[in-house]
C-alpha cells in the first residue's frame, strides 16, 4: 500500500457509511461527559463506536487527533511513535524520527521516559489555544503490558488541553486505570449504543433521504413500525443486525417476511462465535452456559447457588464482557444474557440436555422458588419445557397473574406452551382471556372462555397437586367464566343485549359486585368486581355517555392503582382519552400528578407511572405542548412496545399522526397512518368509534398538502363507515367542513360544523363543541353575517378560556385571526384573547409546567442527578457522597418527582434535555 494512504487510513476517522442515523440521544450524553478528561467506548464489533465518535467530534470545536491500533502496534515506541505521527497530521509540531530516537533511549516506562513523552505531547499541542480531542480506535488490540504500563502512567500526566476517547471492542485492562480515580472516566458501553425504536425509524428515514429506498422498495411497507419492533426485540437493538434485517426486509418488498428471524441472518452466527464466544476463557464460557438457560440472575443466586464453583471475580469479569451480559434496568443488581447471545446459545449448544445443565436447572428452580421469585421461576419452567411444572405453577398463581398486569411475560409463556396443553385447562384458557382482553380483543376472549365454559359444564376430572378442579372449584370457575363473558359482552357487544337487561346488570352490581361473583371470596372477588366495573366504564364510553365514564373510570383507577396493575393501564388509558373528549385539561393534569407522585412516593414503581405519562399525552395536545405530547407518545409507544395494548397504540399514533400533520412531517404522518389503518381491521368497531378516523386523518393529511379534491373524495369514499353518532363519525364531518371550507364552500362547512355542535352538546365532548363553534363563526363570517359570526366565536372563546385550548385555535385560516382581533377590540376574555394572537404571530413560545426545571432541585438532589447522569448505580453514588442507601434512594425518587420521570433513563433524558 502507498505510504501517504497507509498514513491517511490510520491517522484519520473511517470514511462514513452512506447511511448513516445521527443518534442526538447519545451526542447529549458525550456532551456533558466532555467535562471529564478520560472517555471509554466500549461494545463489540457493530455497535457504531467509530461512527458515533466521527459524528460526535466533527461537531466540536476542538481539534480531533486520530489514532487507529492495529496488532503491530504492541510495541511501546512504535506506539508513542504512532501517537506523534497522528499529532503532526494535524499539523502540530513534532520531534523528527532522530529526536524520537534520542529521546526513547532510556528503558521503556521509566519516569524519565514518561516525563520526555508527555513533554513532547505538551509541546506539540501547547503552540495553539483550541482544546485537543484525541481517539485511539481499535484499543482492545493492544496487549502488550509495557505499552498497558506507559499508557497508564502517561494518562496520570495527560496535559489538561487533552480529552482521551478511547474505543475498545472488549473491556480496557483494569491496570490501565489502576493509578486514576474513578471519577475521572466516562464511559458509554453496548447498553448506551444499542438502538432504541425511535433510531430504527430513523435509520428507514435516512434510507429514503439518500436515495436509498432505489435499492429496496418504491414506497414504506405497510406494517413497518410493527415489524421494526419485532426485529429490534429480536436483536435487542444491536445496530449491525438490526440494520442488516431491516434492509434484508426492505429489499424483500412489502408482504413479504424476510429475515424474521435472526438465526437466518448469514453472519450471524460466525459473528457470534468470532466476536463473543472464543475470547472467553474456559471459567466464563462454562458460567455462560450455564446461565443460558436463567431468565435473570444476580452475583449472590451465580456464587452461592447457580455456579457455586465460580468466584466473585469470575462473575465481575464475566458481566464485564459488553454485548453478552447486560443489566436489568431498575433492578437491585439483576443482570441477563442479551436475547440475541441466549437465543444461539440455546439453539446451537445443547447445555440444557447434559447433566450438568439439568442440575442448573434443579438449583435454579429451587432458588427462585425459595427467594419468592415466581415469575422468574415460571419463565426457567416454561424456556426449559416442563410444562407440567409450569402449567401447575401458572394455575395456583392464576388470581396473581391475571391482577399483575405483566402481559409481556404472560405472553411469551403461551407462546412456547403448546396449544393441545393450554386448550384443556379452564385457568389458563381464562388467563388468556383476560391477557386478551387487555389487548383489546374482546371476541378472542370470548373465545377462551366459552372453550372454558364447555371443560367446566362437562366437570370432567382435571389433575392438579392443590386440587384446584374439584366439583366445588369448577362451579365456583364456571360463575366467574360467565360473569366475565357477560362484562364483555355488555361493554363491547351491547347491541346482542337489550337496553333494559343492561340497565339491570349495572344496577345489581351496586358498589361494583355483581350477582355473579357475589359467593366469591378473596381476591378472586376483588378481581371480579373490578373487572364488572370497568366494564361499566368502558361500556359508557362507547356508549359517548362521558360523563359517567369518566366517575366509573376514575373509581376504577383509584381502587387498582396499588394492587391491580391490569386494571390500572387499561382504565387509565380510557380515563385519559375520556377527559380529552371531554375537554377537561387541567383536570386531568391534575389527576395525573397526583397519581404520579402515590406510585413513586409509596411503591416506588415505575412502570405505571410510565403508563400514566402515556395517557398523559392527551392533555397536553389541546393547550400546545406538542413538544410534551410526542415525549409523552414516544414513552407509551416504544417503551412499552412489547406489551401496550391495541386500542392505545391505535390511538397514539393517530395523535402522533395529527400533530405530525400541524408541523407539516407528512412522510412521519403518512407512515402513522398506515400502521394505524392496519390495527383498526383488527379492533372491535365499538372501539374503534369511539376513536379519532383514518379516514378523516388521511383527509387532513391530503388537505395539508393542498389536495381538497383528494381530501374529499377520501371522505365520501372511505368515511360513515362506522354510525352517524360517534367520535370517528363526528371527527369526519369536521374534516369535511375544513375541506369544504378549502374549496370555498362555507354553507357546506357550516352545516357539518352544526351537525357536530348538537352532538357534542348532548355528548358533553366540549372538544368536539370548541372546535365545531370555531368552523362555525369562520363559515358565517365568509358568508357575509359578520354579528352572527362574532356571537358564536364569543361562544367558542368561553368554551375554549375554560379548557385551556390552544391549538383548536390554531387552524391557519385567515378568518381566525380577524375573530379574534374583533374580540379583543370587544373587551373578551383580554389575556386568553392576547395568548392566542401571541402564538398566532409567533411571539411567544408555549408554557410548559411539566418541563423539567433543574432549579427545582436541592443542591444535595444535582449532586445525585449529576452521579446518575454518569452512568452510577444507587450504591455507588452512595459510596461516593458519604451517604447512607437509604438517602440516595429518597434523593433519587425526589429527582424522579420534581423531574416528572418515570425512571432513571427518563430522569437523564430530561437532565439532558435540559441541559442541551
Amino acid at each position: 500500500m502507498e505510504k501517504g494512504l497507509y498514513f491517511k487510513g490510520k491517522f484519520s476517522a473511517p470514511l462514513a457509511s452512506p447511511v448513516v442515523v445521527s443518534r442526538e440521544r447519545l451526542h447529549r450524553l458525550l456532551d456533558v461527559g466532555s467535562r471529564s478528561q478520560l472517555h471509554s467506548i466500549i461494545a463489540p464489533a457493530g455497535y457504531g463506536k467509530t461512527t458515533l465518535m466521527r459524528e460526535w467530534s466533527q461537531r466540536q470545536r476542538s481539534k480531533v487527533v486520530w489514532i487507529t491500533m492495529e496488532s503491530d502496534d504492541n510495541d511501546p515506541y512504535r506506539f508513542w511513535c504512532g501517537v506523534l505521527m497522528a499529532f503532526a497530521e494535524q499539523g502540530y509540531q513534532t520531534p523528527t524520527h532522530k529526536d524520537l530516537m534520542a529521546c526513547h533511549n532510556d528503558e521503556v516506562g521509566s519516569d524519565s521516559w514518561i516525563s520526555q513523552t508527555v513533554n513532547e505531547i505538551e509541546e506539540a499541542v501547547g503552540k495553539v489555544e483550541e482544546p485537543v480531542m484525541l481517539v485511539i480506535d481499535d484499543l482492545q488490540l493492544l496487549d502488550n503490558l509495557d505499552v498497558i504500563d506507559s499508557l497508564a502512567r502517561v494518562l496520570r500526566f495527560l496535559p489538561a488541553d487533552i480529552s482521551l476517547y478511547m474505543l475498545s471492542r472488549t473491556r480496557l485492562p483494569s491496570d490501565l486505570f489502576a493509578l486514576l480515580p474513578c471519577d475521572r472516566i466516562e464511559q458509554l458501553c453496548s447498553n448506551d449504543l444499542a438502538f432504541t425504536l425511535e433510531e430504527g425509524q430513523q435509520f428507514i428515514q435516512a434510507l429514503e433521504e439518500k436515495g436509498a429506498y432505489g435499492w429496496y422498495t418504491t414506497s414504506s411497507p405497510a406494517g413497518q413500525s410493527t415489524r421494526l419492533a419485532s426485529l429490534w426485540r429480536q436483536t435487542e437493538g444491536w445496530p449491525v443486525f438490526f440494520c442488516g434485517m431491516v434492509a434484508r426486509w426492505l429489499k424483500q418488498g412489502p408482504g413479504t417476511a424476510g429475515f424474521e428471524q435472526l438465526a437466518d441472518y448469514p453472519e450471524f452466527g460466525e459473528y457470534i462465535e468470532d466476536q463473543l464466544i472464543q475470547p472467553l476463557s474456559p471459567e466464563h464460557m462454562e458460567m455462560l452456559m450455564s446461565l443460558s438457560q436463567i431468565h435473570r440472575f444476580n452475583r449472590i443466586s451465580v456464587t452461592q447457588c447457580f455456579c457455586p464453583e465460580g468466584s466473585h471475580q469470575d462473575f465481575q469479569e464475566l458481566v464485564g464482557f459488553y454485548g453478552i451480559v447486560a443489566k436489568i434496568p431498575e433492578s437491585q443488581g439483576d443482570y441477563r444474557i442479551l436475547r440475541p447471545i441466549r437465543d444461539y446459545l440455546k439453539q446451537h449448544r445443547e447445555w440444557r440436555k447434559t447433566h450438568m445443565g439439568i442440575m442448573t436447572f434443579t438449583k435454579a428452580f429451587r432458588w427462585f422458588l425459595a427467594n419468592n421469585k415466581l415469575y422468574e421461576a415460571i419463565t426457567l419452567c416454561v424456556e426449559s419445557s416442563y410444562w407440567q411444572s409450569a402449567v401447575h405453577m401458572i394455575e395456583k398463581q392464576y388470581q396473581i397473574l391475571a391482577c399483575s398486569g405483566r402481559w409481556a411475560e404472560i405472553t411469551e409463556w403461551f407462546e412456547l406452551i403448546p396449544d393441545h396443553i393450554s386448550r384443556q385447562r379452564p385457568l389458563l384458557l381464562m388467563l388468556q382471556a383476560w391477557k386478551a382482553h387487555f389487548e383489546c380483543l374482546p371476541a378472542k376472549a370470548l373465545g377462551f372462555l366459552e372453550r372454558a365454559d364447555e371443560i367446566l359444564i362437562a366437570c370432567n376430572p382435571i389433575d392438579h397437586p392443590d386440587d384446584l378442579y374439584s366439583v366445588a372449584s369448577q362451579h365456583q370457575l364456571l360463575k366467574e367464566v360467565r360473569m366475565l363473558s357477560k362484562n364483555l359482552q355488555s361493554a363491547y357487544f351491547h347491541e346482542l343485549i337489550s337496553p333494559a337487561q343492561s340497565t339491570q346488570d349495572i344496577e345489581s352490581s351496586g358498589d361494583g359486585r355483581s350477582s355473579a361473583d357475589s359467593g366469591e371470596s378473596g381476591n378472586s372477588g376483588e378481581s371480579g368486581c373490578l373487572h364488572t366495573v370497568l366494564c361499566q366504564g368502558l361500556d359508557s364510553l362507547y356508549r359517548n355517555q362521558f360523563s359517567e365514564a369518566k366517575i366509573t373510570l376514575t373509581r376504577v383507577v383509584e381502587q387498582a392503582l396499588l394492587s391491580q396493575q391490569a386494571a390500572f393501564y387499561q382504565s387509565v388509558a380510557a380515563l385519559g382519552w375520556t377527559h380529552y373528549i371531554s375537554g377537561d385539561f387541567e383536570q386531568w393534569h391534575t389527576f395525573c400528578r397526583s397519581v404520579k407522585e402515590r406510585i413513586s412516593g409509596i411503591t416506588g414503581d415505575g412502570g405505571n407511572a410510565g403508563w400514566m405519562n402515556g395517557a398523559m399525552a392527551y392533555g397536553c395536545l389541546e393547550n400546545g405542548e406538542h413538544d410534551h405530547a410526542l415525549h409523552y407518545l414516544r414513552e407509551a409507544l416504544f417503551s412499552y412496545e412489547a406489551s401496550i395494548p391495541m386500542d392505545l397504540r391505535f390511538n397514539l399514533l393517530l395523535i402522533q399522526a395529527r400533530i405530525d400533520i400541524s408541523r407539516e412531517s407528512f412522510r412521519k404522518a403518512e407512515l402513522a397512518i398506515d400502521e394505524a389503518d392496519l390495527l383498526a381491521q383488527e379492533m372491535p368497531k365499538i372501539v374503534r368509534r369511539n376513536f379519532f378516523s383514518v379516514a378523516g386523518l388521511r383527509a387532513e393529511w391530503l388537505l395539508a398538502k393542498g389536495r381538497k379534491e383528494e381530501a374529499l373524495h377520501q371522505l365520501d369514499v372511505f368515511g360513515g363507515k362506522l354510525g352517524t353518532a360517534s367520535v370517528t363519525s363526528m371527527h369526519e364531518w369536521l374534516t369535511r367542513s375544513d375541506v369544504y371550507m378549502a374549496m370555498d364552500k362555507p354553507r357546506e362547512a357550516m352545516t357539518c360544523a352544526i351537525q357536530v355542535k348538537d352532538w357534542a352538546v348532548e355528548c358533553g365532548a366540549d372538544l368536539f363543541l370548541l372546535r365545531s363553534l370555531i368552523a362555525e363563526s369562520v363559515a358565517l363570517k365568509r358568508i357575509g353575517r359578520e354579528e352572527k359570526a362574532l356571537n358564536v366565536f364569543h361562544d367558542a372563546l368561553g368554551v375554549g378560556r375554560m379548557m385551556g385550548s390552544i391549538s383548536s385555535f390554531m387552524t391557519g385560516v385567515p378568518e381566525v385571526r380577524t375573530l379574534l382581533a374583533q374580540a379583543q377590540s370587544h373587551g373578551r376574555y383580554p389575556a386568553y384573547v392576547t395568548k392566542l394572537l401571541e402564538r398566532l404571530s409567533g411571539e411567544s413560545a408555549p408554557v410548559d409546567d411539566e418541563l423539567p426545571t433543574l432549579s427545582s432541585l436541592s443542591k444535595r438532589e444535582k449532586q445525585v442527578l449529576d452521579l446518575l447522569v454518569t452512568g452510577m448505580s444507587n450504591p455507588e453514588i452512595a459510596d461516593t457522597l458519604c451517604r447512607s442507601l437509604g438517602t440516595v434512594k429518597i434523593h433519587v425518587h425526589n429527582i424522579y418527582r420534581k423531574l416528572g420521570a418515570s425512571n432513571r433513563v427518563a430522569a437523564i433524558n430530561k437532565y439532558l434535555g435540559a441541559t442541551a
